[in-house]
């Protein structure tokens, strides 16, 4: 008997999705961007033989649409990951990744001028840390402060720090630092790196330890796709790598990479999980 030619396409590489739609968040959105979600919709439209919508959208927005439930996939880096998990009915589906030397390391700092060597010197003192949305800022220091057993479900920031400031952002916390407002603060590495910093603020600054490295930006799936459609989209991005490295490089950073074979992902949830048992 003669295959269905519709029914030998939905065996092979298609879903049972009519529609699909994939989020994108980014700082800004440059007509290159604005080409290759054009391009990625077309592939992944053709793998799928469904209509797929990529969106470009500025953090903030990505981060508020996606608690709405807007998207099908979201693919977001750690500053917005740790809230994005919280508060969605999402899972990681993918990681991206440009190798080992790419994965960012969260830092406490203080001013140059200071001798403190370790954060447990901070009990007593005020720090800031970045948005509680940050997983370097905010997710990572907690949870390590939570394994040395200073903060747990007994023992708030507050009991360890004498205050305790959650700002809007790396560049804010650092701001409050230089400013002598706070003691310390914890941070992205990348802050040192970039050009959020003046080289002479920079030179104001000191590491008092690392935390990580941790993943990069990493695809977000919604729960309630079901497992064959998943299969088919996670076919889909993974031969992205192979056809089209150009286009995977440009959206997604990287080459995608399958979550559970990147072990130094079980520390994010691991840290969520943490940081859900903390005292308020």
């Amino acid at each position: 008997m003669e295959e269905d030619p519709s029914t030998a396409r939905q065996d092979k590489e298609s879903t049972n999705l009519q529609n699909l739609s994939l989020a994108i968040s980014v700082s800004e959105k440059s007509k290159e961007l604005l080409a290759g979600a054009k391009e990625l919709e077309n592939y992944l439209s053709q793998k799928l033989q469904s209509t797929v919508r990529v969106d470009l959208l500025h953090h903030p927005s990505t981060l508020k649409q996606a608690k709405e439930g807007t998207f099908d996939l979201v693919f977001l880096g750690p500053e917005y990951l740790s809230e994005f998990l919280l508060h969605t009915q999402s899972e990681v589906l993918l990681a991206s990744r440009r190798g080992e030397t790419s994965l960012a390391r969260s830092i406490w700092l203080c001013r140059k001028d200071r001798n403190y060597k370790d954060v447990e010197e901070l009990r007593g003192k005020a720090v800031s840390l970045a948005t509680r949305s940050s997983l370097h800022g905010y997710l990572f220091p907690v949870w390590d402060l939570a394994k040395r057993k200073k903060i747990g479900p007994t023992s708030s920031l507050s009991d360890f720090f004498s205050l305790t400031v959650i700002d809007r952002s790396d560049l804010a916390a650092v701001d409050k630092l230089l400013k002598g407002e706070v003691e310390a603060a914890a941070v992205n590495e990348e802050i040192l790196a970039g050009t959020l910093l003046s080289e002479t603020r920079k030179d104001m600054l000191k590491v008092i330890q690392h935390q990580g490295p941790y993943t990069d930006k990493l695809l977000c799936i919604r729960k309630g796709i079901s497992t064959t459609d998943r299969k088919f989209i996670r076919l889909a991005l993974l031969n992205l790598n192979k056809e089209r490295p150009e286009l995977s490089n440009q959206i997604f950073k990287g080459d995608l990479l399958d979550s559970e074979n990147l072990g130094y992902l079980k520390t994010v949830f691991e840290a969520l999980d943490s940081e859900r048992s903390i005292k308020p």
